[in-house]
């Protein structure tokens, strides 16, 4: 072969050998690369129902919206635990869904088969955190081929393959009332059971109705205890700043206590005071009529 035609050959097999740059960043359809997370944050992934869903309508959070904004409210309880310990966020939640419910009336996905997606596998892979909470919606029935304990084991049991490494938490969080709390036992029951046969760590969260906004979605006050409840079963420390911060929240509040307590004080020493004067103009009043009605009656005597 001429030498011309030989270069002109291996460099035909060198083009198509590499990949061009743009079929190089490109991904195939359904699935994401790995989050990167040298360098940067660690990640924490989250599988959950409405009461984790980061959402832009209403309808898509199955009636509720959460916020990863902490001057926004409500914010959701996982990003008030991501700013508190420095993590990053993937938040993978449906309405209405469950360990073995489809969300949304049954039409999407089951944490089960929501764990077996490439892109959710994806970020589950590159994962130092997964939090897995949910099971209130398991109460309600769907068509499945599986059982609720199947369906545990299927959501652990691939998270446990596809990130071996990461802490993973599960939980149901319930409400006490003014929800009936006792169909939740039967879910909350195979739930531990399936956390202790895997190894897993189970976390009990259950909400009073002054912790939700309508009985079973939580609040301010309800995001805060899931977060510290899941951050201390997780066993993540607070950030410096998160630390610092928290200290000048108390402060202020302790401040504005104070100055509520010192504004109360002094309304009720001015009501105290105008019933006082109050009652004095009255007294008053009452004395000069009296003495009007004695000199009246003095007169009429007189004559």
């Amino acid at each position: 072969m001429p030498r011309r035609s030989l270069i002109l050959s291996v460099i035909a097999m060198l083009v198509v050998a590499l990949p061009s740059a743009a079929g190089a960043a490109s991904q195939p359809s359904g699935r994401v690369a790995p989050a990167s997370v040298p360098g940067g944050k660690p990640l924490m992934v989250v599988v959950g129902d409405s009461m984790s869903a980061l959402a832009s309508t209403p309808r898509e959070a199955g009636g509720f919206v959460y916020t990863d904004d902490p001057n926004q409210h409500p914010q959701a309880w996982w990003s008030i635990l991501r700013h508190d310990t420095g993590y990053r966020a993937q938040v993978f939640a449906e309405g209405g869904s469950g360990w073995n419910k489809p969300g949304r009336g049954c039409s999407l996905t089951t944490f089960a088969d929501r764990v077996q997606q490439p892109n959710v596998r994806a970020q589950l892979a590159a994962a130092k955190v997964v939090i897995v909470l949910g099971g209130v919606n398991d109460a309600d029935v769907c068509t499945s081929n599986r059982t609720l304990e199947e369906a545990m084991d299927l959501t652990v049991s691939t998270i446990r393959e596809v990130a071996p490494t990461a802490r993973l938490v599960v939980g149901s969080p319930y409400p006490t009332a003014p929800v009936d709390a006792t169909r939740q036992i039967g879910v909350i029951d195979i739930l531990k059971r399936v956390a202790a046969l895997h190894g897993v760590t189970y976390v009990d969260l259950p909400l009073t109705r002054q912790q939700t906004r309508d009985g079973v979605h939580p609040n301010r006050a309800g995001a805060h205890l899931l977060a510290e409840r899941v951050r201390v079963a997780v066993g993540l420390h607070k950030t410096a700043a998160a630390i610092k911060k928290e200290a000048a929240e108390l402060k202020a509040a302790k401040k504005k206590a104070a100055a509520d307590k010192a504004a109360a004080k002094k309304k009720a020493a001015a009501a105290k005071k105008a019933a006082a004067k109050k009652a004095a103009a009255k007294k008053a009043a009452a004395k000069k009529k009296a003495a009007a009605a004695k000199k009246k009656r003095s007169a009429a005597a007189g004559r």
